[in-house]
């Protein structure tokens, strides 16, 4: 089961941006339930060039590789999302479906939406294809913030250092 807090409205340059702490409940081995203290936030900017659904699903995707997600933990429910965030519950919904098309969620009959266990459902090549999508991306961003290659290398590697702790490179 998942609780949800009340979402918060901060003005910040124009931008509304909602943030939702989802906490999860478990049950302990005598009935009772307790409370994770791990708390996940999703935070959605209307005003960002990012659409709602991208911002939900990423957020998402960061919480599970982060681990503060982990395999089996429910997700709110899409009406109960949608409700929280102030948006269309089709906008949750798209998000939903495509962290299980990536095979990040998965639907339980009964339970809803949880994390999935971590596999590859991408090929190799199409897991290729879609880094250097990304990557490309990414690449022609920085440049044009004026960032030379060392200092993107240099920014990515701190990323993932802090992302993939133990996979830290020398």
């Amino acid at each position: 089961m998942v609780a949800i807090s009340e979402w918060c409205r901060k003005k910040q340059r124009r931008i509304l941006t909602r943030c939702l702490a989802i906490r999860t409940i478990t049950a302990n081995t005598d009935g009772h339930a307790s409370r994770d203290e791990s708390i996940m936030h999703i935070r959605i900017s209307a005003g960002s060039p990012q659409s709602i659904y991208r911002q939900i699903a990423d957020q998402i995707r960061r919480a599970v590789v982060s681990e503060e997600l982990k395999t089996g933990d429910p997700v709110p429910s899409v009406r109960q999302l949608a409700k929280e965030l102030v948006i269309n519950p089709n906008t949750v919904a798209k998000a939903y479906s495509e962290l299980t098309r990536d095979g990040v969620l998965e639907g339980q009959p009964g339970r809803g939406f949880v994390v999935a266990n971590r596999k590859n459902v991408f090929s190799k090549a199409e897991r290729l294809r879609r880094l250097d999508l990304v990557l490309d991306s990414l690449v022609s961003e920085s440049v044009t913030l004026g960032f030379s290659g060392e200092e993107i290398i240099e920014r990515l590697n701190k990323r993932l250092e802090k992302l993939l702790p133990d996979q830290a490179t020398p």
